[in-house]
């Protein structure tokens, strides 16, 4: 192939990303705007669904803005209401209250506080104290819906603009840093009449802490008739200040407030009608508080209501977590039932929220992350999957990751569950709190997981014969990253941790090893390598090693010496290997722009985008015989599909497809995709892997999957000791030259395992019997054939051969054999059925002999 020198542009853009597991796929299904973004260009301060407060058939969806930037148009506290009628979110209502200045983080619930059947939007503009200005503002505005059917809430200010029916400061003293973070309505005390309950996130200022306040009633003229009450705070509650409060739950008549040091706990007296704090937990969340997280509810019918919440401000022990209330100990007790730790860098979970997504039953969670790895903007879904009384066994939960990398930055901590569609199973809206990395505003993203899967083309095989050997090499490897096979039928072997290359022969006895390379430069003079870290390995069609680590890629003659070098700056994913000799090498993280080194050079020549984005990180890839098919591995959490990305000009290379389901319906992936390989047949052997970081519950499904782009089909070959405990997942693949022998390199087990069988399904065949004495190919026969004939060749040397049939225009229409093959004797059994009829030309290359003949395909 000849690759073309181009001007590239690289751009994050991710179309949708999706999970198999459970069959599901998650897509983005709609974007809704930040309501008038010119105003509001701090974006979304909170939101919440799931209502229909006017009755008309029609989901609501109440948006608050937000204050990021203190812009002026953003002190304003303005609040929407959107309907989706059928032709997208519209803006229905609308409402703004001058506060004088509004700080961050509103909170926002949707109730009824009076009980009077007429839902209300219940709106916590966040203080900005003045003491001349401003300095006792409202922090409670309450819009009732006015319920005559119309989409109107509130009191009308009598020129189209709409007033609360009533606003409290919640406290009577001036100059309070006093900020509501979170809103919870419930009647904590049993007596008939809801309460707003908040946790204070500036509780070191106020010393509140937490607030629980009642109304008498929310007047539908606003004419101020109602009484405020403060039933409790931190202050009449004995609660001694810790830390501001970045969460709140309340469970049963105990409230349990969340910081970054302890869980504190206020518990009701019906007897005495008075709350009292009670001593705080610092065991709770590992101490790294909730923000704003908690979720209470009964997740498995056992009429116990649990607390569901992950804890954010934490590096480690970062996760979702599970608390019932022990009598006994007089406490909350938990465990963390899903790990989230490998996905966390400075911050956790932010956000969350519940329902049944699929109906089937069973709790589903969502939680939003800040600063999330490998992906930025993950959005995590755990589902209850267990029975009764088994809330807190982490094999009653499953996790997916059902988006991610929508855009760089944010804190995507609002999250919503509702059926905004008209297909059976509810949606998932989730945004962030602020503008992007790009300081751009956020949409609010509607994910969506489809009722019926798409079956795709792929049919499920029994995989080529093989015997699991056992160990071929093992011991002193440390992390095997790579394995692969030389000119000379050596197997070699780099290891993360090893420090050098090990090289065997077939027998499974070192050779040598290679600790560094003395490469020559091209201006002269010799660059001393040394092979530290390997990132993987390739052969090229010389039967030369290509190995690549951070900093360069090499190749190394199956002897041991270096050839030739280039530098590559970051961490490279394994190197491929096309048909002319190119070399394909993306990246760990990022996986794009692909580098394609020239073998004549041995310099990168092209580089070629992959966009949209494949994933964000992977270990390796694979490129078809002729360079025109490139799907990279995908190691993002919860992904598992694989993009299938083509080119006619080797230099654009758009989506083509993607490796999801089989011809059932079935996922065909079910966990990480590390690394993937191409045999001399052209099929892609990807390595699955569920010991990834040796984080995997299920080590069963570790395997290599062999997929036949020619029929379609696909077939897994399982690692010797899947199970439980052991994590033998692979990373990568290697055949010895004719194909008998297939090595697999394990990173967890630090071994790499040998099979014998075969692994080529071509036409090809090698004759014991024959000696050859001389290069030859023979006539096809029969011929004319249809649809099948017989060509026989045999070389006097070991070396690179190929067997290519052309059309009559000289036009390449099938590659039978392009692989390094030992002296023999051969014959290919080929199949034409897909061509039509016609004269064909078939043509022998290996080492300097090159011979070609005619046949006759009559169908």
């Amino acid at each position: 192939m000849t690759y073309s020198t181009k001007v590239v542009f690289f751009l994050f853009v991710f179309a949708f990303f999706s999970t198999v597991l459970a069959q599901e796929v998650w897509d983005r299904q709609a974007e809704i705007p930040v309501p008038d973004a010119g105003l509001n260009t701090g974006g979304i301060g909170n939101m919440v669904t799931n209502v229909d407060l006017d009755n008309d058939g029609l989901v609501d969806l109440y948006v608050i803005n937000h204050n990021w930037n203190d812009a002026t148009s953003e002190m304003t506290a303005r609040a929407y209401k959107l309907e989706d009628a059928g032709s997208g979110w519209e803006i229905v209502w609308q409402a703004e209250f001058d506060v004088w200045q509004q700080n961050t983080w509103p909170a926002i619930a949707v109730d009824d506080l009076d009980g009077d059947g007429k839902g209300e939007l219940i709106f916590g503009p966040v203080n900005w104290v003045d003491a001349a200005n401003n300095p006792n503002p409202p922090r409670v505005l309450v819009y009732e819906s006015v319920g005559d059917g119309s989409d109107d809430m509130g009191v009308s200010d009598g020129f189209g603009g709409w007033l609360p029916n009533t606003k409290n400061s919640i406290t009577d003293q001036d100059n309070v840093n006093l900020r509501p973070f979170r809103f919870v309505v419930k009647d904590v005390d049993s007596d008939g009449t809801k309460e707003l309950i908040f946790a204070d996130r500036t509780a070191t200022s106020s010393q509140w802490s937490f607030g629980v306040l009642s109304v008498s009633d929310v007047p539908d003229n606003g004419d101020g008739s109602e009484t405020w009450t403060v039933e409790a705070n931190g202050l009449t509650a004995g609660l001694d200040v810790v830390e501001n409060k970045w969460d709140v739950a309340v469970m049963d008549s105990v409230i349990y407030l969340f910081d970054e040091v302890e869980c504190s706990r206020i518990v009701y007296n019906k007897d005495t009608d008075t709350y009292t704090a009670k001593s705080g937990q610092p065991s709770v969340l590992a101490g790294a508080g909730s923000w704003k997280s908690s979720q209470v509810l009964d997740i498995d019918g056992n009429a116990q209501e649990e607390i569901v919440v992950g804890n954010w401000f934490a590096t480690e022990n970062t996760g979702i977590w599970v608390y019932e209330y022990d009598a006994t100990g007089d406490s909350l007790v938990g465990t963390m039932v899903v790990d989230l730790s490998q996905y966390s860098t400075s911050y956790g979970v932010y956000g969350s929220a519940y329902g049944d997504i699929d109906n089937n039953g069973k709790m589903d969670f969502v939680f939003g992350t800040r600063s999330s790895t490998p992906s930025n903007a993950m959005i995590f879904r755990a589902e209850y999957i267990g029975s009764q009384d088994n809330v807190r066994d982490p094999a009653s939960w499953r996790l997916s990751v059902i988006d991610s990398a929508y855009t760089d930055g944010g804190r995507w901590g609002i999250l919503q569950i509702a059926n905004v569609d008209d297909d059976a199973n509810k949606e998932v809206l989730y945004t962030s709190s602020v503008p992007d990395g790009k300081d751009e505003l956020v949409p609010i993203i509607v994910l969506n997981l489809p009722s019926q899967v798409t079956p795709g083309p792929w049919s499920k095989v029994d995989p080529p014969s093989s015997t699991a050997n056992g160990v071929f090499a093992g011991d002193t490897l440390g992390q095997v990253h790579a394995v692969a096979v030389d000119g000379q039928d050596k197997v070699w072997v780099s290891g993360w941790s090893s420090g050098h290359l090990t090289v065997y022969n077939a027998a499974g006895e070192v050779q040598f090893t290679v600790d560094s390379l003395v490469v020559p430069k091209s201006t002269g003079g010799d660059t001393t390598l040394y092979t530290t870290a390997s990132r993987g390995m390739a052969t090229d069609n010389d039967g030369n090693i290509i190995y690549a680590q951070s900093g360069y890629i090499a190749k190394i003659s199956p002897d041991g010496t270096g050839l030739a070098w280039t530098p590559f700056a970051g961490s490279p994913g394994a190197p491929v290997v096309d048909d002319e000799g190119f070399i394909y090498v993306g990246f760990v993280v990022g996986v794009t722009p692909v580098s394609v080194i020239d073998p004549a050079t041995f310099t990168v020549t092209q580089t070629v985008d992959l966009d949209p984005l494949p994933g964000t990180f992977m270990r390796g890839m694979f490129v078809s015989a002729d360079g025109t098919t490139i799907i990279p591995g995908n190691l993002d959490a919860g992904i598992h599909s694989v993009y299938q990305f083509e080119s006619s000009d080797f230099i654009n290379y758009p989506l083509a497809d993607s490796i999801r389901y089989n011809d059932k319906g079935e996922p065909i992936l079910v966990t990480q995709t590390v690394t993937m390989d191409r045999t001399p047949d052209g099929a892609m052997w990807l390595s699955q892997d569920n010991s990834y970081a040796a984080a995997g519950p299920d080590q069963n499904v570790n395997a290599m999957i062999r997929f036949d782009f020619d029929n379609m089909t696909y077939s897994e070959t399982p690692l010797p000791e899947s199970g439980a405990t052991k994590f033998d997942g692979p990373r990568g693949a290697a055949w010895n030259s004719d194909g008998t022998k297939m090595y697999v390199a394990a990173w967890n087990r630090g071994v790499v395992w040998e099979y014998t069988g075969n692994f080529f399904v071509t036409g090809l065949e090698k004759s014991e019997e024959i000696v050859p004495v001389s290069y030859k190919l023979d006539q096809n026969y029969p011929n004319p054939f249809n649809p099948t004939t017989e060509i026989n060749f045999t070389i006097t040397q070991a070396n690179r051969t190929s067997l290519k049939i052309f059309n009559v225009l000289g036009q390449e229409v099938a590659t039978l054999v392009n692989k390094n093959l030992p002296a023999g004797a051969y014959k290919f059994n080929f199949d034409a059925s897909k061509l039509a009829s016609g004269t064909y030309i078939y043509k022998l290359e290996s080492g300097d002999f090159v011979d070609s003949r005619k046949m006759t395909l009559i169908k």
